[in-house]
């Protein structure tokens, strides 16, 4: 690679580094965070839905900035919001907690959309291997945000300097990005109105493929937002101790890390990506079964999970291959990637509260969990009609 890519490389790992980490630390700070504020359960629950709802409604604007502004500065405008959300949050208050965090939802929802867009157009003979790298550091730096999070605060940073220490990640980050600033091409619009026919954005939105690429994101972000969020309360109810609870749920993520790398580079090495989807989704039904029926039993359970989490990183991956690999150009693959990820952030945010609901009402897991088993179906239905080999507007 020569210098302008070899820097566009580190600015995509650094930025993917950030993408997750500054959320998935906040859910093991929560107590402390209640002790000093005094913020009720709710508010505190509010804390790790509120990133959600962002994604949701900023992420179908994204691809109008970047026509404005271009990849390179938006991406720059979303690194900086993600800059001023961690210090809102970690220094300003309560009130500075809540805008903080909706700050860094709209940075990293900017980030999420560009990302595969800038990869598909700098690497298009690489996407498979880019996105690999893209969701590996996402999923690691998303472990180490959880596990670092509290030894940080109870060495005497505090939640506050525990929270604030992506600070340095993230300035990093917006450092190294910004050598792409006036090398891209110029804003403006890209795909303009032809009259009498409906605008590029709205064909990509109407398509019944972007619909399937989109469902399929919802589900895969509905049943891991519900696992990450009750996952260590649904073993706890089992008789597991909250610190065998822990070691399961670190288990759970970090077996992530190995499909993050190779469900992308498998699915590139083929145009037909259904034999993936099948096998992706086969090992997450086993995970999401075996933690339904395998009670307290830890030889049943640690190899359930690491399939559940083998399926989770897999379908995030191919979500993200699908956006890439059934689009033409850089500006329906953002258009594309705006729209499944709202959905897929508003189910996210969705999941979360019906599974509790769920066992609110019922008093027991099984049905919560089945309902997971239900949106796993459908996860393999949407994906197959994903996985083959066609775009989004040959439909046409």
């Amino acid at each position: 690679m020569n210098n302008k890519k070899v820097w566009l490389f580190w600015g995509i790992v650094l930025i993917a580094c950030n993408l997750r980490a500054p959320i998935t630390s906040v859910g093991s700070l929560v107590s402390m965070i209640q002790g000093d504020t005094g913020m009720s359960s709710a508010l505190a629950g509010f804390i790790t839905t509120l990133p959600l709802l962002a994604f949701a409604v900023v992420s179908p604007f994204v691809s109008t900035m970047m026509d404005k502004l271009g990849m390179e500065w938006t991406m720059l405008l979303g690194l900086l919001s993600m800059i001023a959300g961690v210090l809102t949050r970690s220094f300003c208050g309560v009130p500075g907690i809540f805008i903080g965090t909706t700050l860094l939802g709209v940075g990293i929802a900017v980030g999420n959309i560009l990302l595969p867009s800038i990869i598909k157009e700098r690497f298009p003979l690489k996407v498979g291997f880019m996105t690999s790298l893209f969701t590996t550091s996402m999923s690691t730096f998303s472990a180490i945000g959880s596990g670092i999070s509290v030894p940080a605060a109870e060495a005497g940073l505090g939640w506050r300097g525990s929270l604030a220490m992506w600070l340095a990640t993230l300035a990093l980050a917006a450092l190294v990005w910004s050598r792409q600033l006036g090398r891209g091409e110029e804003g403006g619009p890209r795909g303009r109105e032809v009259k009498g026919r409906p605008s590029p954005a709205r064909r990509v939105m109407s398509s019944p493929l972007s619909w399937r690429i989109a469902l399929y994101m919802g589900c895969q972000s509905f049943l891991f937002y519900s696992l990450v969020s009750w996952l260590a309360t649904i073993l706890q109810s089992r008789g597991i101790s909250a610190a065998d609870a822990g070691f399961l749920v670190l288990v759970f993520q970090l077996s992530s890390i190995p499909a993050s790398f190779i469900f992308p580079i498998w699915a590139a090495k083929k145009r037909d990506q259904r034999l993936v989807t099948f096998v992706d989704s086969a090992l997450f039904t086993v995970g999401v079964a075996g933690v339904m029926f395998a009670g307290d039993n830890l030889f049943i359970l640690i190899p359930s999970l690491i399939c559940a989490g083998l399926g989770t990183a897999g379908s995030l991956a191919l979500a993200l291959i699908f956006m890439s690999y059934r689009c033409k150009s850089v500006q329906q693959t953002a258009t594309l990637s705006g729209m499944a990820q709202s959905i897929g952030y508003l189910l996210a945010a969705v999941g979360p509260i019906l599974i509790g609901a769920l066992y609110d009402v019922i008093g027991s897991w099984m049905v919560p969990l089945g309902v997971l088993v239900g949106v796993l179906v459908l996860l393999t239905l949407f994906g197959v009609g994903a996985a083959r080999d066609r775009y989004i507007l040959d439909e046409e």
